[in-house]
């Protein structure tokens, strides 16, 4: 028996343990596969997350790599005249931040479009009393300042990797 099967039925017994209630209909089987359902649903985009995360640090990567190859004359020139490491370095981090934050702007669009549509629909038309979504804008501004966030970290992850990889050298 898995945890939420376990919790499920700890829950059921202290339901029938309630003066008045004389039967419970819980679901029994359906209601344990639909939980674990659930749950491989929760690993499988976990998983699925941290692979779409590393593909765009590998994305960001390679664009910076390109930008750093197609700027070698610059960089050398600036070498030249004595500039420091992270004087050649900061444009090419912020390139990638920015990447990163247009990046992220299609989702974070979506996310508040399609939760909206969604919530209009079962607030409105659909009547679940099972079914209560939070309100749209605390939840939504919030996601989206995460998504925000989270997409500038990869482009200034993915943008220092390259940076660290093709830019090496000491005085």
């Amino acid at each position: 028996m898995s945890r939420q099967q376990a919790e499920l039925a700890t829950i059921s017994d202290q339901i029938m343990g309630i003066e008045g209630v004389s039967r419970i209909l819980s679901g029994g089987e359906v209601v344990f596969s639909f939980v674990n359902g659930l749950s491989a649903v929760r690993q499988y985009a976990y998983i699925l997350v941290i692979a779409l995360g590393l593909l765009a640090v590998f994305l960001i990567a390679n664009t910076i790599r390109v930008t750093i190859y197609s700027r070698r004359r610059e960089i050398s020139i600036m070498r030249t005249v004595g500039a420091s490491n992270w004087f050649i370095r900061l444009p090419f981090l912020v390139e990638g931040m920015i990447i990163g934050l247009l990046g992220s702007l299609i989702p974070v669009v979506v996310i508040i479009f399609g939760y909206q549509y969604i919530y209009g629909i079962i607030s409105s038309g659909l009547n679940f009393s099972l079914l209560q979504l939070p309100p749209v804008y605390p939840l939504v501004s919030d996601i989206s300042w995460m998504i925000i966030g989270l997409g500038i970290g990869v482009g200034l992850v993915g943008s220092f990797i390259s940076i660290s990889k093709h830019l090496r050298w000491s005085r």
